[in-house]
């Protein structure tokens, strides 16, 4: 598996028997979704909303870059203190106080 191949990994989970710290992680590797399930009879829910996401795509590989510029509204001293996502969505360039988010789907909605 080439782990820049354009695909998502979701993973499902029934019951306290699956270990879902894992199945995170496994749907994590390529930004899919971890469904957690009680009984199997919650699958058809989690499964629409899996392969709505799936239907619903705009987009792949997008890049969001942010850069810190000087401005009358603004001023000086605008740094950006926080990015959300997890430690692989933004690349931060401390030099130019600067950062890009990597998005591999964009979905409609």
């Amino acid at each position: 598996m080439n782990i820049k191949d354009t695909f998502t990994i979701h993973t499902f989970g029934v019951g306290k028997e699956n270990d879902p710290k894992l199945m995170r992680a496994l749907s994590d590797i390529k930004d899919g979704n971890f469904y957690f399930m009680n009984k199997p009879d919650d699958i058809d829910s989690c499964f629409i909303d899996c392969l709505g996401g799936l239907l619903s795509t705009i987009g792949s590989d997008a890049k969001i870059h942010v850069d810190i510029c000087e401005s009358q509204a603004f001023g000086k001293g605008v740094v950006i203190a926080k990015t959300y996502g997890d430690a692989n969505t933004w690349e931060r360039n401390e030099k130019t106080d600067s950062a890009t988010a990597k998005i591999s789907q964009l979905v409609s909605g």
